[in-house]
């Protein structure tokens, strides 16, 4: 199934688990694009993918190197389309199924899509801008940490952080780094590409910046590619799965709530501290420990497909 935190798969997860039946979950995939992942029972927090580094250690021994190289290129025209038909679809044949009932947690179609629509123009228009400032960003002297925003509706965030809302881990995150990162590091915090707009983003990391009195120390950047912060930043942290895979597969630091299953690259910290302490950068092996198990196709619950 697609997902197990969905409302209809939940219950077909408690039936299959009463009879015996082995549940296959899919998602999109931890690493994108070309990888579909597949694992039993859940994803995310519910994963049985092995959390210890030495039990990876294993799984990653004789594992050839996996080809990372781009074979397919994910189209946000047909995310869209997808997402528009199955929405209408819900409303339009409400007649015909009047007691089905969405899994998602996002407003009702004919509020969420009309905002985020001119939410995508107020982004276009303002796309040079907004590349100016993430060229300030990694030109500007000092090192930094970035912090990718997730949805506010994501499963990542509702269902297997122990957050209750993304304006608490933005609270949690600023806090931890006024706390105990150096003076000098500075915290990049990116808006989601898809992010609606019901929230102002920009004003809320201003409100907690200055709560903690390092305003002149956070940025906030409202578009740009992700990619590039993660090659220049210091680590990352992340509630957002697919996030923190990308810093495994360069070896950036990464932690993070809620975020994975994967220990060094997906880890709970204590108030986050640990995210900002130690930002040196892991050894190849530990890459290889973190991302080859997933190719590996050894683990009899998780394993990734090309």
């Amino acid at each position: 199934m697609l997902g197990e935190q969905r409302r209809y798969h939940k219950e077909a997860v408690a039936v299959a688990k009463t009879l015996g039946v082995r549940v296959t979950v899919t998602d999109f995939g931890y690493l994108r694009p070309d990888w579909i992942t597949l694992e039993q029972d859940g994803m995310g927090g519910n994963s049985r993918f092995p959390r210890d580094p030495e039990v990876l250690e294993v799984l990653a021994r004789g594992v050839a190197e996996p080809d990372l190289s781009e074979s397919y290129r994910d189209s946000a025209l047909n995310m869209a389309k997808g997402d528009l038909l199955y929405s209408f679809s819900t409303v339009f044949f409400w007649p015909f199924f009047p007691r089905y009932q969405r899994s998602d947690h996002r407003p009702h179609p004919f509020r969420y899509f009309p905002v985020m629509g001119l939410t995508l123009l107020r982004m276009h228009l303002k796309k040079n801008r907004i590349q100016a400032q993430l060229s300030d960003v990694l030109v500007e002297k000092g090192v930094f940490f970035v912090f990718p925003l997730q949805l506010e509706h994501d499963f990542q965030i509702i269902s297997y952080s122990s957050l209750n809302s993304l304006d608490e881990a933005l609270e949690k995150v600023i806090g931890s780094f006024a706390r105990y990162a150096d003076g000098m590091d500075r915290l990049v915090i990116k808006r989601h590409p898809w992010d609606p707009g019901f929230r102002n983003w920009a004003k809320k990391v201003r409100y907690w910046s200055d709560f903690y009195g390092i305003g002149e120390r956070v940025t906030y950047l409202e578009g740009g590619n992700l990619d590039r912060l993660i090659e220049k930043a210091k680590g990352m942290v992340t509630v957002n799965s697919t996030s923190g895979g990308a810093c495994s597969a360069v070896g950036l630091p990464c932690g993070g709530s809620g975020a994975g299953d994967l220990p060094q690259s997906w880890t709970d910290c204590p108030e986050w501290a640990g995210c900002f302490l130690d930002g040196s950068a892991p050894s190849g092996s530990w890459v290889r420990v973190c991302i080859h198990p997933c190719f590996g196709c050894h683990h009899p619950d998780s394993w990734c497909v090309f």
